[in-house]
């Protein structure tokens, strides 16, 4: 049986960068080949299911919408015949290739904007490389794999800083579990690049009485995904940490504080159908009381 193998020269990929590699066509004997095709195809998709309805008359239905980041077939039978190198359709013949291995190579170049590669709630983006041996009068040898493109790298610039203030107090829950107590947020910056450390400070003013046991760091993203009018938004939690305050004891402290962005989540990202933005929520665990959080949009380049 004859094969067909796809090798890459590696295994991820930037925006802009060339797709290179190898395909491996063994034919167990002499075949009629019309062409031996390589393409490159990337997506955006959302998808949102609504259900419709009620009783017997219940269904659901997926709404999606597509948009196209690269669609670019390559023909490959010149490197076997050189006449070929224009159009093989226009020829009215075709090739036979010998049995035995055949090694034809390609490239593709990625569009300098490529979206990275994403596997969200009600998004995702893909890539993938397909092959074929187009064989007339029989069926064609297919072959395909998905590559995955990376974000592009982003300096680190020194950005915006921000202070945030937060007070705590409720008119819901009795005054016990909503005690008195002032919290001031300072963050060096509010644009950061994946894999650096966003640090801060934090200034509580506790007239309560209430031991304040830990500082509560978390960092979400919020995907907003659109299709044929209807939306969803889906919170993910990436990255979440615990730091036990020094002197919970006084009156007034000041906790500094240092998190690091991880290096292989998506940046914010404003697409025609969905978007990504981030959020880093900062909470003060109140023992015996209701917690006071507050939080910052930033942005992940």
């Amino acid at each position: 049986m004859s094969k067909l193998e796809l090798i890459l020269d590696k295994e991820v990929y930037k925006p802009g960068e060339k797709v290179e590699g190898s395909l491996l066509l063994d034919l167990k004997k002499d075949t009629k080949v019309r062409d031996v095709v390589i393409s490159v195809y990337g997506n955006e998709r959302t998808h949102i299911t609504r259900t419709h309805g009620s009783g017997k008359n219940q269904h659901t239905v997926t709404y999606t919408e597509d948009v196209e980041v690269i669609d670019e077939p390559q023909s490959l039978i010149g490197q076997f015949d050189k006449t070929y190198q224009l159009n093989p359709y226009d020829k009215g013949k075709n090739i036979v290739l010998p049995s035995g291995q055949h090694n034809f190579k390609f490239s593709f170049q990625l569009p300098n904007d490529a979206t990275p590669t994403y596997d969200g709630e009600h998004a995702e983006v893909k890539y993938e490389l397909s092959a074929k041996v187009d064989i007339p009068w029989r069926l064609d040898i297919k072959q395909g794999k998905e590559i995955h493109i990376l974000p592009k790298d982003a300096s680190s610039e020194k950005g915006v800083s921000a202070l945030i203030k937060e007070k705590s107090g409720s008119s819901v829950l009795p005054q016990a579990l909503s005690p008195d107590i002032d919290m001031a947020v300072h963050l060096s910056k509010t644009e950061l690049t994946r894999g650096e450390y966003l640090e801060g400070k934090v200034a509580v003013t506790n007239k309560s009485g209430k031991t304040i046991r830990n500082l509560k760091l978390e960092l979400y993203a919020n995907e907003h995904a659109e299709a044929e009018g209807y939306t969803e938004d889906s919170a993910v939690m990436n990255r979440s940490e615990t730091i036990p305050v020094s002197q919970p004891e006084l009156n007034y402290f000041e906790q500094n504080f240092k998190f690091q962005i991880p290096t292989g989540i998506m940046p914010t990202m404003q697409r025609e159908y969905f978007n990504i933005e981030w959020h880093f929520k900062i909470g003060l665990d109140v023992a015996k009381a209701a917690d006071l959080e507050t939080e910052a949009d930033i942005t992940i380049k």
